[in-house]
């Protein structure tokens, strides 16, 4: 079997470069299709709340005699659930789903910077509370990549720049790149 390899990221962790996701995937099959994904080599498993299917994930890893340590695993914010309070209730919902005590990467599924009174910055600080407590080890949304200290996101066609949660400048061209 051939090691995927891992990419480094800014806060010293590593995420394998290649991952299995489990959209589509029906939860009745989705354990099957977990375990032998693991047993072909992948070590990030990506899955989401609105895939209903994280259970399954869960116990797919919990029953592959793998160290949790050893599979990354990434979930999402489902876009219902942006408000701080709902975040964390949704949040616990997956690691309770998923059986863990910590999720390696969770995402904003979908930002949504037109909804909630176009309030996506308290959505990313509750994130950002996630792995203060080191419930999650790196949070993101897809679209989100970190620049020199500073996480710029793209929202629709703005690029905008995060420090600890504060929108600190904004540019309405879609295109940056990492420096």
């Amino acid at each position: 079997m051939t090691a995927v390899p891992d990419v480094m990221l800014n806060n010293g962790r590593t995420i394998p470069q290649f991952g299995f996701g489990v959209f589509q995937i029906r939860p009745a099959d989705t354990a099957k299709a977990v375990t032998e994904a693991l047993e072909a080599g992948y070590r990030h498993i990506d899955t989401a709340e609105m895939y209903g299917n994280e259970k399954e994930v869960g116990t797919a890893i919990a029953k592959s005699g793998l160290d949790r340590a050893d599979v990354f695993v990434t979930s999402k914010l489902n876009n219902g659930f942006h408000r701080p309070d709902d975040a964390r209730r949704a949040f616990a919902g997956s690691l309770d789903a998923l059986g863990f005590d910590y999720l390696d990467l969770f995402l904003i599924h979908w930002p949504l910077p037109t909804r909630y009174d176009g309030d996506y910055v308290s959505t990313w600080r509750t994130l950002e509370e996630f792995y203060r407590d080191q419930t999650v080890l790196l949070s993101s949304t897809p679209s989100v990549w970190p620049v020199r200290g500073y996480l710029s996101a793209t929202f629709g066609n703005r690029i905008i720049q995060l420090k600890d949660g504060w929108v600190v400048s904004e540019n309405s061209t879609a295109t940056a790149g990492v420096g």
